[in-house]
């Protein structure tokens, strides 16, 4: 899904919104909610709704989320964000055992011919997000991965904050923008009328 880090600085005014809202609406309709950021058909809504039918008692965790997300310094969660976004940044151009997983384990059957291959990153965006749609997502992807490994782009037009539900035709594009040794030769194919973006390694990604 669209999604950020918690890295202690003041987040979008998007966000600060939803979080006004959440605390002010203890009962809030959550397929409604949802609906604003995710096109939702009625019969999805309602399943979103349904694990909420007991009404504002089943809504603690929801009305709680938003003031666990680290937006300042002082939040639980920031230190552990700031390493994960040192862990990304710092990921070599190419695929080494450490980055894999250990030889021995049932995991790493078949992944040793990836010894010494690039690292490939593919990110999906939901456009139709809006709180933490293209701007956010295009600078967390570059934070992560714009210095290091670079990263494939693609543009989920209708998707929205749980843009996974738009993404039945995305396996098939991983596998073409990764079959290839030029990354950059990713893009809009015969075979495809989706576009896909290769956002190459820069050493100001980061700032």
């Amino acid at each position: 899904m669209n999604t950020a880090l918690g890295l202690g600085v003041p987040p979008t005014a998007a966000w600060l919104a939803f979080r006004d809202y959440m605390q002010r609406t203890p009962n809030c309709n959550i397929g409604a909610l949802l609906k604003r950021g995710t096109p939702l058909s009625a019969h999805e809504q309602a399943m979103y709704d349904a694990p909420f039918a007991a009404g504002e008692v089943s809504k603690a965790g929801v009305r709680r989320f938003p003031r666990l997300v680290p937006i300042t310094a002082a939040h639980r969660g920031t230190a552990e964000s700031r390493a994960a976004l040192a862990y990304f940044q710092a990921l070599p151009p190419v695929a080494h055992r450490s980055n894999l997983c250990d030889a021995s384990s049932p995991q790493a059957q078949g992944l040793g011919a990836r010894v010494g291959q690039p690292l490939r990153v593919f990110v999906c965006c939901g456009m139709a997000d809006p709180v933490l749609g293209e701007p956010v997502m295009r600078k967390l992807a570059d934070k992560l991965w714009g210095a290091s490994t670079g990263y494939h782009w693609h543009a989920v037009e209708e998707g929205g904050h749980f843009v996974q539900e738009w993404c039945e035709h995305v396996p098939a594009l991983v596998e073409q923008a990764w079959a290839g040794p030029d990354p950059a030769a990713s893009g809009r194919t015969q075979e495809s009328p989706h576009v896909v973006e290769w956002v190459a390694p820069s050493s100001s990604a980061k700032l």
